[in-house]
């Protein structure tokens, strides 16, 4: 390989512990025996783009590959599967990371998109993409145990796609027990798949014999010849045949067996392991526990303190312990681990228990909790296991790994949470990513169970918080950070020692963000600010909560300010939950400042999102995305997103809060339709005052009703102070309202307040030309920039036409520009022509051209359409 496992990893901040950097690499074997039939047959079969080897276990596939990789002068990518990449995420995770061991940095965009939790083909189309402009040359690369995913269809998709599409000069070998999920014999009549079997894997009986003479050089030629007939060829066979030969020589005894099951377990247990010391056997039952062992897992699975010694000497004398590529690890053969572990549990089933239990200590301490949830089920310890998700499911969503919480809590007994309130509480908290209604089922049954009982300090905490989150999932803003508050009020001056109390300020925060009153001068805020300090991740998370409630609020340019210093950091591309609010934020914001196209994309993303753990980001990004439809004259689909929008209000997800958001943007989807009775019932649904307002005087101004639409705005002081975007709907609506000084006033506010904070499509919302509102607008030029108003004039414009005569005029060229500006004049054809020194035939043709651009049919139409425009400009 080109570069370092460890290399790659490090540079491209992948998971960095040795567990994954084991995988990168193919085995090493001291007994390895050179087959050259096989290594020409696979380099033959290697003309083809993919090559797929498949056979039973222990057929020797991986040694076959592993000795082709050793001598290959081709850059050869490995990557060893295990049960854990049945995650797709996780398996995508290494294989970019094997990638980018031949082709240094070529997943960095394909990770970035794996990062942000993007779909995996758009993850493999990227990588493609970025392989194909890399102009390989020539490498390889291999996957091996490809069968421990192939009954996961996004994991078989994502890897047939890469197939389907592999560039020139990468090839791709796929190792497993069965044919991988691709459309093999399609493949093969294409000529881009080659196959190697079981038949061709098979030793012939001259490599069966010179592996035997290897694993027991005193073997005799008739034992030899025995074993050889026997085994069959079967490789597994083969070298716990061998190995028993070297063991019976020692005992001047003989092997004995004869089906495959009891060959293997005899050998095993009565000729290759009867002999040996405690120790060993000891080592050789923990590597069997676990998938991978290194000397101090050994020490911490035996209690031993030479493990470690014993390990590599058990490793080093050929008992079925590989070392890995990264130091110091070693793998024990799946077949022998299998019955070592069955032996064990056969033996004494509580010391199994006990190793596993041991296992996921030492994982837990490690910083695996995916695997420490393993073992600790295994270990028929599910509260423990409970414990470990609780503890990590937020790094576990932000690894993508949310799967292991759901297969974690799917095995937790309904007893165990019966009547333990701590358990009820970790079981709450580890539903918030994965099933909003067992979460607000769960802290339901908390407040059942906390009535009925003295609490102390610490639990009344606990509890408040579950609280706080309830609420933030069930779509009540304004009793989030009221819940927080009064929960963190509990943990004393240290929240952060708490499990579930780190998280408080960060939940505070997000209650305040989506009630979109955020303002950094607040005192909560301010506070909740100073408090996470002292917590990097939560630091950064809240960070990102600021950022999305600025964009809410109304302050569209601070928000991308902190959305873009978050963004900075590295700790960023790992924290998923972080990453979502940062995007919601950015797209509220690109809209708000105008940029249409690039807040669609986002927007469209995040509305596709799933509704856990953050229900309100698709919820938003669904309505924001109704309102673009409202604002450029597409009606139906506006219909359709807010359709959209309302079918995520279930499971409990209908608070106050999110039923505010819906109906606003239902008034201003029924008064474009205009439909003001279904406005107003929506208006009246609304119990957040400020909301309840403005829907209801957009309703009587749909009406005509000025009088009706002023008395219900509330006054200046009447609109919380944070929030910026309330307040200008406010002074807009009073400013068609009211009349004269009263309504001048009010616009010359709203303009002030919104030009200061890069407020645009609030404003150009409501100047559509029913309104008048840009006319007065430019009688008040003086007290706003002029850029921001050419903003607005922008946006307006696109309102006004749909967006479709925007997007034709900037299709016309710099020279039908100018023809198209002077067409509101009364200039003759003759005259534009004199004006722009250009030929009467020429202007004529120019028209031509103009008018079916935009689907005009005379210079009258084209005149109106520049006049709506307003300006056309150059650029």
């Amino acid at each position: 390989m080109d570069q370092s496992a460890e290399q790659v990893t490090t540079g491209s901040r992948l998971p960095g512990s040795a567990l994954f950097l084991a995988k990168l690499r193919p085995p090493a074997s001291v007994h390895l025996v050179q087959r050259p039939r096989l290594l020409d047959l696979l380099e033959d079969a290697l003309a083809s783009p993919i090559v797929v080897v498949s056979a039973p276990a222990g057929s020797g596939k991986t040694a076959l590959l592993a000795s082709w990789a050793a001598q290959t002068a081709l850059p050869c990518a490995w990557l060893s599967l295990d049960e854990w990449d049945r995650d797709p995420v996780r398996l995508w995770t290494g294989l970019l990371a094997s990638v980018d061991t031949v082709v240094p940095g070529v997943a960095t965009s394909a990770r970035a998109v794996l990062t942000r939790r993007g779909r995996l083909d758009e993850v493999v189309a990227t990588l493609l993409g970025d392989l194909e402009a890399a102009a390989l040359d020539a490498a390889v690369l291999v996957l091996d145990d490809v069968h421990l995913i192939d009954d996961v269809p996004e994991a078989v998709r994502s890897l047939a796609m890469l197939a389907a599409y592999l560039p020139e000069g990468l090839r791709l070998v796929l190792i497993g027990r069965r044919r991988p999920g691709l459309p093999v014999d399609r493949l093969r009549a294409q000529g881009r798949l080659r196959e190697v079997s079981f038949a061709e894997l098979q030793f012939s009986d001259e490599e069966a014999a010179a592996m035997l003479r290897r694993l027991a050089p005193e073997i005799g030629e008739d034992e030899l010849a025995t074993t050889t007939e026997r085994a069959a060829g079967w490789a597994a066979s083969l070298q716990l045949s061998g190995l028993a030969a070297r063991a019976a020589r020692a005992r001047s005894g003989e092997p004995r067996g004869s089906d495959a099951e009891r060959l293997t377990d005899d050998y095993l247990w009565h000729d290759v392991l009867a002999d040996e010391a405690a120790p060993v056997l000891d080592v050789m039952r923990a590597a069997a526990v676990v998938d991978r062992i290194d000397a101090d897992l050994a020490r911490a699975l035996t209690g031993r303190r030479d493990a470690g010694e014993v390990l590599e000497s058990a490793c080093d004398r050929g008992l079925f312990l590989t070392r890995l590529s990264q130091p110091g690890w070693y793998a024990q053969h799946e077949l022998v681990r299998r019955l070592v572990e069955r032996d064990l549990g056969a033996r004494d089933q509580e010391a199994c228990r006990r190793m596993h239990a041991r296992a996921a200590e030492w994982y837990d301490e490690a910083g695996e909790p995916a695997l420490a949830v393993r073992h600790w089920l295994r270990a028929d310890r599910p509260r423990q296991a409970l414990r470990s998700v609780a503890v990590n499911n937020g790094t576990l969503y932000d690894e993508g790994r949310e799967s292991v919480v759901v297969q974690a809590v799917a095995q937790v007994p309904s007893e165990v949470v019966a009547g333990d309130l701590d358990a009820a509480l970790d079981y709450a908290w580890a539903h918030v990513v994965v099933d909003r209604r067992v979460l607000l089922d769960t802290v339901d049954r908390i407040a059942e169970l906390a009535a009925r009982r003295d609490l102390d300090d610490r639990t009344r905490g606990r509890i408040g918080f579950m609280e706080a989150v309830a609420a933030l999932h069930r779509g009540e803003w304004a009793a989030v950070p009221e819940c927080a508050e009064a929960a963190l009020a509990h943990f004393g001056a240290r929240p952060w020692s708490d499990t579930l109390g780190r998280f408080g300020w960060n939940v505070l925060a997000r209650g305040v963000a989506l009630t979109e009153r955020w303002d950094d001068e607040a005192p909560l805020v301010r506070r909740a600010h100073r408090m996470v300090a002292v917590d990097r991740p939560r630091q950064l998370a809240f960070e990102g909560t600021r950022a999305l409630g600025l964009a809410l609020g109304g302050r569209p340019l601070e928000a991308l300010a902190v959305a873009a210093d978050t963004e900075d950091h590295a700790h960023v591309a790992s924290m998923s939950i972080l990453s979502l609010e940062l995007s919601l934020a950015e797209a509220v914001s690109h809209r708000e400042r105008g940029e249409r196209d690039r807040a669609r994309t986002l927007l469209a993303g995040l509305a596709g999102r799933p509704t856990t753990p953050l229900p309100y980001v698709p919820f938003r990004a669904a309505l924001e995305l109704a309102e673009c439809d409202v604002a450029t004259g597409r009606p139906e689909d506006a219909e359709r997103r807010l359709a959209a929008a309302r079918s995520l209000m279930v499971d409990g997800f209908a608070g106050p809060g999110a039923t505010a958001w819906v109906e606003t943007v239902e008034v201003v989807v029924a008064v474009a339709a205009g439909d003001p009775g279904r406005a107003e019932e929506a208006a009246r649904r609304i119990t957040e005052p400020t909301w309840r307002a403005i829907g209801l005087a957009r309703t009587h101004l749909g009406r005509g009703d000025r009088a009706a639409a002023a008395a219900d705005l509330p006054g200046p002081v009447g609109v919380p102070e944070g929030s910026v975007r309330q307040r200008v709907l406010v002074d807009l609506l009073r400013a068609r309202a009211a009349s004269g000084e009263e309504a001048r006033e009010a616009l010359c506010r709203a303009a002030r307040l919104a030009s200061e904070h890069g407020l645009v499509q609030t404003v150009a919302a409501e100047c559509s030309p029913a309104t008048g509102l840009l006319d007065r607008l430019e009688r008040v030029a003086d007290v706003v920039p002029e850029a921001w108003l050419q903003q607005v004039r922008h946006g307006a414009a696109q309102d006004a036409l749909g967006g479709s005569e925007v997007a034709a005029a900037q299709a016309l060229t710099e020279r039908e520009r100018d023809v198209l500006r002077m067409l509101p004049s009364r200039l003759t054809v003759g005259e534009i022509a004199d004006e722009l020194h250009l030929s009467r035939n020429t202007v004529k043709f120019h028209l031509k051209v103009i008018y079916r651009k935009l689907g005009c049919g005379s210079r009258a139409e084209a005149a109106a359409v520049a006049r709506r425009l307003g300006r056309v400009r150059r650029d």
